[in-house]
Order: C-alpha cells, then structure tokens, then sequence
C-alpha cells in the first residue's frame, strides 16, 4: 500500500502542533471533515478565549491558491455572518533551474478567498508570509494575527 500525499503539505497538523498555546493560553482547535455532508466547510475550526476562527488549508508549488468556488463562497458567507476566516498556503518549491527553493507559509484573510481563487497568492495583500519552513516560520506571529485581526 503507498503513502497518499497530504491534500495540504501537513498544513493543518502543523497549525495545531505550532499554535496549541496563544500567550501562554490553549487554544482548541477542531479538524473538520465534511466532503460528504457539505462543500466548502474549511478545514480547521479554533477557538482560544472566546474567540473562534476557521482556516481553510491549501498547498501549492507555483502562486496559485487552489480554492474551490464552494471554499470562497462558504468564507464569504461566514464572514458576512460576522465570522473570522482565514486561507492559510503552504508554498513549497524544491527549486530547480528556474525557481528557487522555498517553503512558505501565507496567510491571507478570507476576505480575499476570490481574488486568491482567481488570481493567485500575489494578487492580495498577505497578513503574513514567514519562510524558511515549519521550524523557522513565525508561528507566535501567526498566532497573534490570528486573535486580532
């Protein structure tokens, strides 16, 4: 039997290994599985002190963010509802005669879930991009961003 490649690079795992305390504080993070019951649904639900947020994790080589359209539609719509919504991207390139190696990670607000569909990882503004690979990425940052935004 072979391995399957995680649809995210390990994304979600690494969010709630690196982010299992904000400020000295558990968060509570929920993986969601969905596929079958309703589209769209992003794949992480926390909370920390009362506040709740969604991410919805996606891995790509190049600068495209590969949400489906139920993905942007189900953030729009929770952030009309008031909600917090996040895309976070792992862009991971081994490099080669063209291209530079780099693991990243980019978080954009769900607020830009169209462009970033349509127009790819450059197209809006990140609210943080740390590189270097999961060990060096700015993950009290990241945690920060996420409470307060």
């Amino acid at each position: 039997m072979t391995k399957r490649a995680k649809p995210d690079a390990g994304l979600r795992a690494l969010i709630t290994t690196h982010l299992c305390m904000i400020n000295n504080t558990p968060v509570h993070h929920q993986p969601i599985e969905t596929a079958l019951m309703a589209a769209g649904v992003p794949d992480l639900n926390s909370c920390w002190c009362g506040q709740e947020w969604w991410i919805e994790c996606k891995k790509t080589s190049g600068w495209t963010c590969p949400l489906s359209e139920f993905q942007v539609g189900w953030a729009l719509r929770r952030i009309r509802a008031g909600g917090k919504v996040f895309i976070a991207t792992r862009r991971c390139c081994p490099g080669g005669p063209r291209t530079e190696e780099a693991d990243e990670l980019w978080l954009h607000s769900g607020r830009n879930a169209l462009v970033l569909r349509t127009d790819g990882l450059k197209a809006a503004a990140p609210l943080i991009v740390t590189t270097g690979g999961p060990n060096n990425w700015n993950w009290q940052r990241v945690g920060r961003i996420l409470v307060t935004v």
